[in-house]
Formats: C-alpha cells, structure tokens, sequence
C-alpha cells in the first residue's frame, strides 16, 4: 500500500522535480496511445506506447520557466513511470482512479473558464449589471447626511390627528431653524464615524418642543442618494424623503415638511458628499474577472443540472464512510 501512495504521489506531481513546483493539471503532459492522426510532426518523444506531443513541451516550459529540452526530459520523466504503473496495474487502483477523477474534473473547469473567455468581452448588459450590484464604488451619484425629527403618523391618520401632527413639525420646525448659523460655522467631523456636534444640538431643540402626547423621534442618518439608496449600510430610504433630503443644497438647511408613510420629517442637512463616477470603458476592465467568474458559474450550474438529470447518482453511505481512515 505504500508503495501505491508513492506512485500515486508521483502522478500528483506530474513533470516536476525536487527543485520544481508541480504543473496545474492544465499544463501537465499528456500522454496517448501512438496513431497516425496528423503524423509525426506533433510528437516529440515516445516512451513504450505513450506518446509525448510537442505542444506539451511547449506548455510545460511556460509553465514551469524551464527550457525545452528541461521540460522534455521531465515529461520523459513522468511517461516511465507511468508506464511502469500501467505495467503493474498500479493505474486500476482505486487511489489513482480518484486522483484521475479529480484532475479531469479540474481540467473541464479550467475549459469553461477558457470558452467563457472566449465569447467575448464584458457586455453592455453585463457591464450595466455588476454596476448595479457595486454602484457605490463604481457610479455612486451625491448624497447628503443628515439628521431628522419625525412626528409619528399613520398614513390614513385622521384630519384631527394629521392637523395635530402638522403644528408639532412645523413647531420643531421653528425650533431648531436657529441651529443653522451653528451648523455653517463649523465643517463637518472629517472622520465619517465621528458624530457631528449639530447633531445633539439639533436633537436638544427638538426634544424641548412640547410633544403635546404625540410621539416623536430624532435620528441621525446614514447618507443617502436621492433615489433611496444608502451609503454604506444596508437599506433602502423612503424615495420622497430621499428626493426632499438632495434637494438641501448646504450644511444648515433645513427641509419643508416632508410627509413619508412613517410621519412627518424635519430633515436638517448635515453634509452633502460628492459622487464618483468610474469611466464605463475603466469599470468594464476593472470587473472583468468577476464576469468571467459569473459565467463560468453559470455554465457549470447549467451542466452539473443536465448532467444530474442524465446521470444517475447513487450516494452509498457505508462507501463514502470506507473511504474515510479511522485511527485505532
């Protein structure tokens, strides 16, 4: 048996030497039966019946930066010791079975990899897409801080209660309007994570107001653009808030009553934050890769689907189980 495991570690590292890291199964040598298929011109070596094509040279040496004579000698290397496995039987046994299972199964990723490459570069479409999904580091349009009162209110509240709720925002409203002249004297905390000190003016002013039993809130908010969407938290904002919050134009305004499916707001604008926008040309390289990755996702879930449709698949516990060592 140990024997085996050395044989099956030598086929592990196909084409490779003490001083050399083994290829990726993408570059290691193939070995075929001899035939007449194109002539002599593709091979470079022969040992016993396996064959070594000169394109494998060619791709061992890239691979592994050594020359062609180097890369051959390897290959030769690998070929009689497969032969001599092959001659034992040693490439029946069950070790090199799933070694070979596990290489091809290798190789057929790295095939999608390469024809999902090959059907061109990042689409409209798919450019458009991943945008969508990280458009806070590639498109993210201006957004503003901000800190509000609301006056709770249910949207089909009645006109007693929604004329009660009006005078209170309107109220604290007044109440902390002062606050602007603070607001515009001082910058902004430089820190994203610092709390801005109008903030606990603002929340001082607010809360002294005569609440009159109705409920109210203060809150500090995340930034956020004018469509709803927040920055750098999860969420989405109510769109007629949102669109009354981008329309403060600087630090200190406050808003009109905005009236959202929650209440009433008093939205004081805190910092208004430049969007960045990444060329579409620039944004179409920059997420290559993860296309190509979703692609070839795609097509491995679109195979391994047809393939389970087509392919029975038989799970034997007690099997899987004899596979696994169990120490005495």
């Amino acid at each position: 048996m140990k024997r085996v495991a050395a044989l099956v570690a030598a086929f592990a590292c196909l084409s490779c030497d003490g001083s050399a890291p083994p290829p990726s199964p993408s570059v290691a040598p193939s070995f075929r039966a001899p035939n007449n298929a194109g002539g002599d011109a593709e091979v470079a070596a022969r040992v016993g019946n396996l064959t070594i094509t000169k394109s494998r040279i060619e791709s061992i040496a890239a691979a592994q930066n050594v020359t062609p004579s180097e890369a051959l000698n390897r290959a030769i290397f690998d070929a009689l010791l497969a032969q001599e496995a092959m001659a034992r039987g040693i490439d029946k046994n069950r070790s090199v079975e799933l070694l070979r299972t596990s290489l091809i199964a290798r190789a057929m990723v790295q095939d999608i990899s390469a024809r999902v490459a090959a059907q061109g570069p990042v689409t409209d479409a798919e450019l458009d897409e991943t945008t969508a999904r990280h458009w806070i580091e590639l498109d993210r349009p201006d957004a503003v801080r901000t800190v509000h009162a609301i006056v709770m209110m249910k949207s089909d509240a009645s006109p007693d209660v929604r004329a009660k709720s009006l005078a209170l925002a309107n109220v604290i409203r007044r109440a902390v309007a002062p606050i602007s002249e603070a607001a515009r004297s001082t910058p902004p905390p430089t820190d994203p994570k610092a709390t801005d000190p109008v903030v606990e003016l603002f929340r001082k002013a607010a809360n002294e107001v005569d609440k009159a039993g109705l409920e109210t809130r203060v809150e500090a908010l995340p930034p956020v653009v004018a469509d709803g969407r927040v920055v750098g938290a999860a969420g989405q904002f109510d769109p007629g808030f949102s669109k009354a919050a981008n329309e403060l134009k600087q630090r200190g305004d406050v808003s009109p009553i905005v009236e959202s499916p929650y209440g009433l707001h008093v939205i004081f604008l805190l910092q208004r934050i430049e969007g960045k926008t990444v060329p579409r040309e620039e944004r179409r390289a920059l997420i290559r890769d993860e296309v190509m990755s979703l692609r070839a996702r795609a097509e491995r879930e679109k195979l391994l689907t047809g393939q389970s449709n087509s392919v029975g698949i038989n799970r034997d516990i007690d099997e899987v189980l004899a596979l696994v060592p169990v120490e005495r």
